[in-house]
């Protein structure tokens, strides 16, 4: 059984760095690659076979859709991109920047491969009509199945199916035939499902308690280091502020309760008061700027 293990991700810093070298570590019977996203230009990576491409996945077939954020819209795409660079492997597990695996992973594929199951993913269950991308493959499914992607492994045969289907789906759409184009997290479990593939969940293998799409993670917390489990969203500090003051309004600050000031109560108002004032600048708040800078005792960015 051969696999290749492919971490996933758009930029490169310290933080990210040390969230590869902990995935590698975790693969190391594997075909080991960084799968890098360089729409925006050259991520400067090293030490690590890398398999670069952009969102402009035309010559494969695939639709551009939305323009802009089809890479994050389609994270099935990279499987794809990794089958035409890396074909003859019997399995694929791919693994997002920010997500910390704190546990090896060679035995997980291997029990896969023996058990021939066609999908590792987390959160595998039937979608309802409530979640914002159900509508997304209305009607395009006998039942529709929801997902989280930020880390799976697949069969060869499995991605093989996707990409036919995507393909497919794609001349029909630039035809005017279908009305939506289907979001990964229901387009790949439904697919699959739909063609009697087996799954498994990630919690069967890894400690998932902090395997989920919110709340952030520091890399230096705990949460993100457990022994035995995979964590997601995990941050290096710097990127961490960034992400949590992009993510909330500036003037939650103010609330003692809210998901802002709980994502800061860790780290001193010196750090993150530059970013968190030019957030107050952006939103039009001059006097919650005010107030912020005297109760930080900070001084105005630049």
């Amino acid at each position: 059984m051969r696999y290749v293990a492919a971490f996933r991700t758009y930029t490169w810093d310290d933080g990210v760095a040390t969230l590869a070298r902990r995935f590698f570590a975790a693969t190391p019977a594997a075909r080991q690659v960084v799968l890098a996203d360089e729409t925006r230009g050259p991520l400067g990576i090293t030490g690590y076979e890398v398999i670069s491409h952009t969102e402009d996945t035309s010559n494969l077939g695939l639709l551009v859709y939305p323009a802009g954020n089809s890479l994050w819209y389609n994270v099935d795409y990279g499987l794809y991109i990794l089958r035409a660079a890396l074909p003859g492997y019997d399995y694929y597990l791919t693994s997002e920047s920010d997500l910390a695996v704190n546990t090896p992973l060679d035995a997980v594929v291997h029990t896969v491969a023996a058990r021939q199951t066609d999908i590792v993913a987390h959160w595998v269950g039937p979608a309802t009509p409530a979640w914002e991308w159900y509508t997304t493959a209305a009607g395009m499914f006998e039942q529709s199945m929801a997902s989280l992607l930020f880390f799976m492994i697949l069969s060869a045969r499995a991605i093989d199916l996707l990409f036919y289907m995507r393909r497919a789906l794609t001349v029909e759409f630039q035809a005017g035939r279908l009305a939506s184009w289907p979001f990964c997290e229901i387009f790949v479990p439904s697919l699959l499902r739909q063609a009697g593939m087996s799954f498994a969940e990630i919690g069967e293998f890894a400690d998932t308690e902090n395997l989920r799409l919110r709340p952030r993670l520091l890399l230096s917390e705990a949460a993100a280091n457990r022994p035995g489990s995979l964590a997601h969203s995990v941050l290096a500090r710097p990127a961490y502020i960034r992400a949590v003051i992009k993510e909330h309004p500036p003037r939650d600050w103010f609330a003692p309760g809210s998901a802002l000031r709980h994502a800061l109560r860790e780290i001193p108002a010196a750090e993150y008061a530059p970013l968190l004032c030019a957030a107050f600048v952006q939103a039009g708040e001059g006097e919650e700027l005010a107030r912020f800078m005297q109760a930080s005792q900070s001084a105005p960015p630049g």
